[in-house]
């Protein structure tokens, strides 16, 4: 199992830990009001998730400008 061209076996596990998971949020948070989810909510917090995205790039652009590449994966 876990083998990296995933099969059903791995697919159906991680499908029922999301799904345990959600279970326990639904349990410990409770209700959600998904007008929260609305506009402009939305747009705003959709803006604060790219700039948390991009801001790492641009931090790296502004300490690290010699072009050394900071972002350097390698893969097995």
């Amino acid at each position: 199992m876990w083998q990296t061209p995933w099969g059903y076996p791995e697919g159906i596990v991680t499908v029922i830990g999301i799904v345990i998971v959600g279970f326990m949020l639904q349990i410990t948070i409770g209700s959600f009001n998904f007008y929260l989810l609305a506009a402009p909510v939305n747009m705003i917090l959709g803006g604060v998730l790219i700039g948390l995205c991009y801001s790492p790039y641009s931090y790296a652009k502004l300490h690290f400008s010699d072009g050394s590449q900071v972002f350097r994966f390698r893969y097995a």
